[in-house]
């Protein structure tokens, strides 16, 4: 099992508890016990450690769209044979000086941030290979049928304001899975209240002729905004929205970064 972790910020608590001190004492005020902690890995580090997982661990930090990137990883993993199961968590947590970078934002401080309101989130998913799901019993909740990731390359903070690069990865995201929008069933994305992020998909999705039955869900707008852990927590309510007894069909999981980087996941209900 590897262990593939998700992280907008990384681990902000440490960082301060590290820092903080050393602009009222110096360098030596920093705490050689908490320093190991500030390293992005180690949150991934300790959880391998934890569960004795001896297979890949890394740590993909995509801003708001790091625990999609952390499932794509995995998925990815799986596929070239190098694990047989990883755990996906994406976590992300609101401290004193990540509201007041964020609030120092123009994005969030102008009328077009006034709708998003952020969440700490800590999700975690566990992508295996259907082989080793069988083996050892598992109930198989999902497959995971394809993703990808496109940029809009218009420069640091900078996104495409017709939504070209989310349009792009959601269609190589379906082209991948063998998947047509006319089959997909909901489309979980990435909106939060921000406008100028939230508009360019909408435009997207009104170019990707869905069908009249595929709903349109936005679940960070109720709530909040967990920063990397977006993608989790849209791929758990999808699946909680299956239900056991009447499964749905395709979906698809959006999840952006606010500097243009754009990721598609396609789920679909295990056969």
């Amino acid at each position: 099992m590897g262990v593939v972790l998700g992280t907008g910020l990384g681990p902000m608590r440490s960082t301060a508890d590290f820092f903080l001190p050393t602009i009222d004492g110096g360098p030596a005020g920093g705490s050689p016990a908490v320093f190991p902690n500030t390293v992005f890995n180690a949150a991934a580090g300790q959880v391998a450690m934890v569960l004795g997982a001896k297979g890949p661990t890394s740590t993909a930090t995509a801003a708001h769209a790091a625990g999609a990137s952390a499932l794509c990883i995995g998925y990815d993993l799986l596929r070239s044979g190098r694990a047989d199961a990883v755990l996906c968590p994406a976590v992300d947590e609101l401290t004193e000086e990540v509201v007041a970078g964020y609030r120092g934002l123009p994005l969030f401080a102008g009328p077009s941030g006034r709708g998003c309101t952020l969440a700490e989130g800590g999700i975690a998913l566990v992508l295996e290979r259907e082989s080793a799901a069988r083996a050892r019993g598992a109930r198989i909740l999902a497959e995971l049928a394809g993703h990808a990731t496109a940029s809009d390359a218009l420069g640091i903070g900078r996104w495409d304001p017709a939504g070209d690069g989310v349009e792009r990865a959601m269609r190589a995201a379906l082209a991948g899975s063998g998947i047509g929008p006319a089959e997909l069933t909901a489309v979980w994305t990435n909106a939060s209240g921000l406008e100028p992020v939230d508009r360019p998909e909408a435009l997207a999705l009104s170019r990707l002729a869905l069908p009249g039955s595929c709903r349109v869900e936005s679940p960070r707008l109720v709530l909040g905004e967990p920063l990397g852990a977006g993608a989790q927590l849209s791929a758990a309510l999808a699946l909680t929205d299956w239900g056991d007894d009447a499964p749905g069909g395709p979906v698809l999981v959006n999840s952006s970064s606010l500097g243009g980087t754009h990721t598609s996941i396609v789920l679909r209900p295990h056969i």
